[in-house]
């Protein structure tokens, strides 16, 4: 149960690695990126931790029997209108969170396509180099994605496929630092050799837990 609620919690914070795929659209992406990601996180998980406080300081015991505790809240304070405020909030964000996957999921298909990890056609892109095989996959992958299971399952999914991803990365940066040592570098992850490390075990811990309990969800990771 501690592993899915972990893989449901992390879920919140997913996303924060897409920006550096765009990060050829960027000025001085070497300076920015690194930057951009901090203090993303940090807003957000100051965010979070308001959110969560308000909340759980309206409705008290209520709160673990809410179905959305944000909009209870809300409706608390405001009366219905407040419900109706975070409902189309919520709306405006998850369109948000469309529109960025819709830029970054097809660039991601087209870059692994154009260094011959992906198969070729998914590079392909218009006279205005948009890379419209990737865009009409993703599409039909999205569908067949969401029609097959519910939120919390979706999520967690979502979720283990991304372990899949950090593991390597995370292995990637100590080789890297390795093999280029001496070089100078726009940026350093401070701490040695301590947090890529603790992210690979807490990612590999998580995810043979989460394989456990629930074996088809890495199945649908990995794919």
């Amino acid at each position: 149960a501690f592993v899915a609620v972990a893989i449901s919690l992390f879920y919140a914070f997913t996303g924060f690695e897409s920006l550096a795929v765009a990060a050829n659209d960027m000025e001085n992406p070497r300076k920015n990126v690194p930057r951009a990601l901090t203090v993303v996180m940090l807003i957000v998980s100051l965010v979070y931790v308001l959110v969560l406080a308000v909340s759980i300081g309206i409705l008290g015991n209520d709160l673990s029997g809410a179905a959305n505790p944000v909009a209870d809240a809300a409706k608390v304070i405001m009366g219905s209108a407040g419900g109706y405020i975070i409902t189309i909030g919520t709306i405006i964000s998850v369109g948000g969170i469309n529109i960025a996957s819709s830029i970054f999921t097809p660039r991601s298909g087209a870059a692994l396509a154009e260094q011959g990890l992906m198969p070729s056609f998914l590079g392909k892109t218009n006279s205005k180099g948009v890379p419209y095989v990737s865009v009409i996959v993703s599409v039909i992958g999205t569908l067949l994605i969401a029609w097959s299971g519910s939120f919390t399952t979706l999520s967690q999914i979502s979720v283990v496929s991304r372990f899949i991803q950090y593991i390597p990365t995370c292995l990637a940066v100590l080789i890297l630092r390795k093999k280029f040592a001496g070089k100078e570098v726009s940026f350093k992850i401070p701490g040695g050799a301590f947090i890529p490390v603790f992210a690979t075990l807490l990612s590999v811990v998580l995810l043979v837990k989460a394989g456990i309990d629930a074996p088809m969800k890495i199945v649908w990771g990995l794919g």
